[in-house]
């Protein structure tokens, strides 16, 4: 028989079966189901209930909480045994405990405060399972816009299962660390970071991993990200044990390596205009120009260039046109500038310091993100200071 399987985390989801059936309730309907399942199977008073999502009278809020329980039971079938979902009296709602369903809260609920026990494979195996099936943020996107305090009850559970959440990660991310399989580490890491990018001591202990993989670009990339996401969203810098590491590597590497390729460093966007599109981009593409050889120009990347010289004609004075440039979409010129950076980069550190952080032209702006995920450049913020730590 088909099992009813609900999903609170990301997007809400309630099947049975192949059974799409969150379409056919209404939305305190469903609120409703993630209340009561959020409240751990414990009774909940019908009065508090309906007052959580329903500011009408007693009368009315009461009759809209019966309807909406008579709603649930007519799509929600009976499980295997024939026990129905939800259980309601003349004073409490709850989950029925005897009904078998599947719900993701549950992967958490089960490895909450849990030890690591490398005796026991289970526990780890629940780790990674708590990992691969729990995506994005408790009831993401899901609103009630006349039921305020529904929706504070959203945000209070969203920050609580991101804790457990980040909780089981680390729990992993301490068995995968000391097993030395640096790689998932270094993954779960990565998983932290895009849940909290502020995670300060998620960040040193992926650069120390790196460093222990011998990748130390790696994590002096991991800094700049650090640094640049502390300083553009809170204005702060990173602790100072993340500052003395990255210290660390920048002075180790200066001594060691000689040989290493040329330092460029570029600075754009001193006199920003938002209303121009591509300006920041047009002006970073004269910069590469300027540095550039000309048979890095008329090479390899002359395909780049001839996209690249319609937001900055002056490509035209070092190659020839082979066809005539019609409209280039904006992901075709991202990708151009940006295999540009890749190509120069075998041979130069480019560092891109961006000055005037909020007047950035929104195209500019997509493509710097882009920049900023790959390993073709460094890019750092000016707007709050000229100092780079």
């Amino acid at each position: 028989m088909d099992m009813l399987n609900i999903k609170l985390m990301g997007s809400f989801s309630i099947n049975h079966g192949k059974e799409e059936l969150l379409s056919k309730l209404s939305s305190k309907s469903a609120a409703i189901i993630a209340i009561l399942i959020c409240n751990d199977n414990n009774k909940m008073a019908r009065d508090k209930l309906s007052s959580t999502l329903w500011a009408d009278s007693f009368e009315t809020s009461n009759y809209n909480l019966r309807y909406n329980l008579w709603n649930i039971k007519k799509v929600i079938p009976s499980d295997e045994s024939g026990n129905e979902f939800i259980v309601s009296t003349k004073e409490y709602c709850f989950i029925n405990p005897k009904y078998i369903f599947e719900c993701d809260l549950k992967v958490l609920e089960d490895i909450d405060a849990q030890e690591i026990d490398k005796e026991n494979p289970k526990t780890i195996d629940k780790l990674i399972y708590a990992r691969e099936h729990i995506k994005g943020d408790f009831l993401d996107q899901f609103y009630i816009k006349d039921s305020d305090d529904f929706n504070e009850w959203v945000l209070f559970q969203r920050a609580r299962y991101q804790k457990k959440y980040i909780q089981s990660l680390n729990s992993l991310l301490d068995y995968y660390t000391n097993e030395g399989i640096y790689e998932k580490a270094i993954e779960i890491l990565e998983d932290i970071l895009r849940v909290n990018p502020y995670e300060e001591e998620a960040s040193f202990r992926l650069m120390k991993l790196h460093i222990e993989k011998n990748e130390r670009h790696l994590a002096i990339i991991q800094y700049r990200k650090c640094y640049n996401t502390l300083r553009q969203e809170l204005n702060i810098s990173p602790q100072k044990k993340i500052r003395d590491l990255y210290m660390t590597l920048v002075d180790s590497e200066a001594e060691s390596d000689k040989t290493r390729k040329e330092n460029v460093v570029i600075r754009i966007n001193e006199y920003a205009d938002p209303g121009c599109e591509y300006i920041l981009m047009s002006e970073l593409s004269e910069r590469l120009l300027e540095i550039s050889k000309r048979n890095q120009i008329g090479g390899a990347c002359k395909r780049y260039w001839m996209d690249i010289s319609e937001i900055q004609p002056r490509v035209l004075d070092y190659i020839e046109m082979d066809y005539k440039i019609t409209t280039i979409k904006d992901i075709r010129l991202y990708n151009s500038l940006k295999n540009i950076l890749s190509y120069l980069s075998n041979e130069k550190n480019i560092q891109i310091l961006v000055a005037n952080h909020e007047k950035i032209d929104c195209k500019s702006r997509q493509f710097l993100g882009i920049v900023e995920n790959s390993n073709v450049a460094s890019v750092q913020y000016l707007e709050y200071s000229n100092v780079i730590v």
